[in-house]
């Protein structure tokens, strides 16, 4: 048996590696993870901004100063005040053509106003066919704005000589600490994401194309009537699987670390260890789709065509895109039954919190339950199809 095993093994790997597109689809969709990183990203980054300054003072300067200072994450600013109309038709002209997502309106005598202590008034036009950079845009602003307030309160207060009144008010002090990932950067979430959604996305696809080709070259059959179990072919068929995509995950997490800074947190060895671990389970419970859906593909096209029906749904219900916590409750019971939920939520809280088993015990357990009743289920179909 063990002959015969590492036989079919060294047959599997030639056979894997001799086939370079598949070898550079594997790199390929692992190293996708740079471009998703700055394609992909839920962060306000250098949103262009119309502003009708229509008093036109050094408060309202200030105040300006502001926006173009507030950087995000230590990499781009927020805001790019780009275009200064001259009234409010070019303001809505530039929202309308869309060459400007933000307008932002100081009415006159803003200044006047703040010296006063009498209470004045922003505008701000979102562009909300864009929600997600229109919501964060108005957070920052409302920042911006409570900050600006403060300080000119605290120079008017010290101005009229009141400022020891006003430093005995009382007040709360807000202390606001990302408990992981400090620097509150989405790509941490979405690198990790998207090496995940690889390893799935090509478990499934290799095991079912792997198997669906020897089904169309004749080989299967030829090698079911020599003395190899069917336990055996479908051993060495994965193993240089989990090998090509282990290379596969070591390049994804190498590109996050190197470009984007994306490392694991506590223990290094202990939590790259689990990852790999938990990854290689993945790619089991992955290939036991890929078998599943060989059994039933007639050709390729039907086994990609099967394949991207069936994983379509799993990538959105994993929680990649959608909270599965945001979605509705008979969805989150189809997510639920996804392996990729469970996966991605081990990943991220292995790789981005340093946690073990004993945290995330729940969703190991259920992913190895899917792995064993999928690869039953896969192999008994398996063995009905052939004969």
């Amino acid at each position: 048996m063990i002959a015969r095993l590492k036989s079919l093994i060294r047959k599997e790997f030639i056979q894997t590696f001799r086939d370079l597109p598949i070898v550079f689809l594997a790199i390929y969709t692992f190293a996708e993870v740079v471009l998703c990183g700055w394609a992909l990203t839920m962060d306000v980054k250098h949103l262009p901004t119309a502003v009708l300054d229509r008093d036109n003072s050094p408060a309202s300067r200030a105040l300006l100063e502001r926006f173009r200072q507030l950087e995000r994450f230590r990499q781009a600013e927020a805001f790019d005040l780009n275009f200064y109309p001259a009234n409010e038709t070019e303001l809505e002209r530039l929202l309308d053509s869309g060459r400007a997502s933000l307008g932002l309106i100081i009415p006159p005598g803003f200044s006047r106003d703040l010296a006063s202590g009498q209470p004045t008034q922003l505008q701000v036009l979102a562009d909300g066919t864009q929600t997600n950079p229109a919501l964060l845009s108005l957070g920052y602003i409302n920042q911006i704005a409570r900050g600006y307030s403060s300080e000119i309160e605290v120079q008017r207060l010290n101005q009229s000589g009141q400022a020891v009144v006003y430093s005995n008010q009382p007040s709360v002090i807000n202390n606001i600490r990302a408990w992981y990932v400090p620097e509150m950067r989405y790509i941490h979430f979405n690198a990790i994401s998207m090496v995940s959604l690889a390893v799935v996305l090509l478990g499934v696809l290799l095991a079912a194309a792997g198997i669906v080709r020897e089904k169309e070259a004749g080989t299967l059959e030829q090698l079911m009537v020599t003395p190899i179990r069917l336990f055996e072919l479908i051993l060495a068929k994965v193993i240089p699987l989990i090998a090509l995509e282990l290379v596969g995950l070591i390049i994804g997490i190498g590109l996050s670390f190197f470009v984007f800074g994306v490392a694991p947190h506590g223990n290094l060895f202990g939590s790259l260890s689990l990852f790999v671990a938990v990854t290689a389970l993945a790619v089991l419970a992955s290939t036991g789709i890929g078998i599943w859906i060989a059994t039933y593909a007639r050709n390729l096209m039907q086994a990609l065509l099967m394949a991207f029906f069936i994983l379509f749904p799993m990538m959105f219900l994993s929680g990649t895109i959608t909270p599965v916590s945001a979605m509705p409750g008979w969805l989150q019971s189809i997510a639920f039954l996804s392996p990729m939920t469970h996966y991605l939520s081990l990943a991220l809280n292995i790789f981005l919190k340093g946690v073990n088993l004993s945290v995330t015990w729940s969703h190991a357990a259920i992913l190895a339950g899917f792995t064993v009743f999928i690869l039953w289920v896969a192999l008994n179909r398996f063995r009905r199809s052939l004969s």
